[in-house]
């Protein structure tokens, strides 16, 4: 994942959310979702990977590790009851999300 830290600060912006809504306390972009328990196998099926695209991906992002990088809110997505920022990352960094947000 990614920490956007960043973003909770713009969300309290008056104006931008919605009344009754509350920012997250940790806003980030989940670039693959390993999960904590199960094989590689099941976690590639949940990310909608075969078990080669999963396991390339998740080395891919270990090179990545400790790196910054930067993150460009594009728009805020607002539902009935959710907000979401969708994102561009930099084209070195992989996301098995097609469209890559905060959550």
């Amino acid at each position: 994942k990614i920490d956007l830290p960043e973003v909770s600060r713009v969300l309290l912006q008056r104006g931008i959310l919605p009344d009754g809504f509350q920012p997250t306390d940790d806003p980030h972009v989940t670039l693959l979702y390993v999960g904590g328990e199960g094989s590689d196998w099941a976690a590639a099926k949940r990310s909608g990977l075969s078990l080669e695209e999963f396991q390339n991906m998740r080395a891919a992002l270990e090179e990545l590790d400790g790196q910054e990088f930067e993150v460009r809110v594009r728009e805020i997505v607002i539902e009935e009851s959710v907000a979401c920022a969708v994102v561009s990352l930099p084209p070195t960094v992989p996301c098995v999300n097609a469209v890559p947000h905060v959550t």
